[in-house]
């Protein structure tokens, strides 16, 4: 990992409630948004989808100070855009203690 990064994100975390049809859905109006400094965002590879819809993926890796609490379920906001966290935060750890980083992959579909 490179040096601690200057930005700050928001880690999104919405309540599970029951919807019309009794099942479980998150809460999105009602997240909670806690920020998080010292990460380092690069951008991702994007993809096109012109077959079925004109589409585009947007990808960000956000490398984040070790310990950072983010689940496969949260969203991640950058540049006060939110995106999904795409597969499982990865911590990496081991290396020294300066390089002790947790690893979130985000995407967003639009279009």
């Amino acid at each position: 990992m490179r040096a601690p990064g200057r930005s700050t994100v928001q880690v999104v975390r919405a309540p599970l409630i029951l919807d019309g049809h009794n099942n479980e859905v998150r809460d999105w109006p009602n997240a909670t948004r806690t920020p998080v400094g010292g990460c380092y965002v690069e951008p991702g590879t994007s993809q096109e989808d012109l077959v079925n819809r004109d589409e585009v993926l947007i990808a960000w890796t956000v490398f984040a100070p070790a310990g950072t609490d983010v689940l496969a379920t949260d969203r991640v906001e950058h540049h006060g855009v939110d995106y999904e966290v795409f597969g499982e935060p990865a911590p990496m750890e081991g290396f020294t203690r300066r390089l002790d980083h947790t690893v979130i992959s985000l995407q967003k579909w639009e279009g």
